[in-house]
């Protein structure tokens, strides 16, 4: 059995999905997809066509044949849920002139297919950024949690998590920051970072027209599956709107009531003796 879990076959599901005729026929599939000689041009393929999406389709688990015709495995069920919230979330910018993404091609400012990718991008949007960053991540990498660092006194950061690598990792960061370095992540946490009980996926939004949004891997949660990234304002206020009611619903900090974690007096005395 064919598994969505690393980075190649997720490249080649999003490459089978990309095609012509292939998201029709998965949606046909979801109620049995019966093969008739004129099934083919029903959905507006050549026979040709229609037979190779179906091959791709089934070399990817996608679908499976059942007596006539094709029905949906659970990875296909799975992954033609994710497929359609995708649309939903896309659906903001179907008449939008800004839109730049598109499932039919991988460049650099549409799809990101591994995990090194997410981080570098990320960066880059923090990098880049003059005045605000919304992060709402399961992930915190010490990449992306430097540059954090470098860019919070410069412009407007707010985050979102349901874990906090600062406090689970705290002895690790007291080694690699300096005293002022993890004064400044005390103050972020406390003041600039709520925690929620469940974040299914990352998204961020930068300057009110940046967004990467993280595709939920529809197999295994909690590793990364994909992301896609674009710039249109539409799509970015609709999220900053998400991300501000998740924020504002939310009173627990990373250092609630936290005691492996020094107080700021401590880390002030710290950042003094510098």
């Amino acid at each position: 059995m064919i598994k969505v879990n690393s980075n190649d076959s997720m490249a080649d599901v999003l490459s089978v999905l990309s095609k012509e005729g292939s998201i029709k026929i998965l949606d046909e599939a979801s109620s049995k997809l019966i093969s008739r000689r004129k099934t083919p041009n029903e959905i507006g393929l050549s026979k040709r066509q229609y037979y190779s999406r179906i091959r791709g389709l089934k070399n990817n688990n996608l679908i499976v044949k059942e007596g006539e015709g094709y029905v949906l495995t659970d990875t296909g069920k799975k992954v033609r849920e994710t497929v359609k919230n995708l649309y939903k979330t896309l659906d903001v910018t179907r008449n939008s002139k800004n839109f730049d993404v598109s499932l039919s091609q991988d460049n650099q400012n549409g799809i990101i297919l591994t995990y090194e990718e997410l981080v570098e991008r990320t960066v880059e949007i923090f990098e880049n950024s003059s005045e605000e960053v919304f992060l709402a991540t399961k992930y915190i990498d010490h990449r992306v949690a430097k540059k954090i660092l470098e860019k919070n006194e410069n412009i407007e950061i707010k985050m979102i998590t349901h874990k906090f690598e600062l406090t689970k990792n705290f002895e690790l960061y007291k080694a690699l920051l300096s005293p002022g370095a993890l004064k400044k992540a005390y103050e972020l946490a406390k003041n600039h970072t709520k925690v929620i009980p469940s974040l299914p996926y990352t998204f961020i939004i930068s300057d009110q027209k940046e967004v990467l949004y993280e595709l939920k891997n529809p197999i295994v949660p909690d590793e990364f599956f994909g992301a896609f990234y674009l710039q249109n304002n539409k799509l970015a206020k609709k999220l900053r709107n998400v991300f501000n009611e998740l924020f504002n619903m939310s009173e627990i900090t990373p250092v609630s009531n936290d005691e492996s974690i020094p107080n700021e007096r401590v880390l002030s005395s710290l950042s003094e003796k510098e």
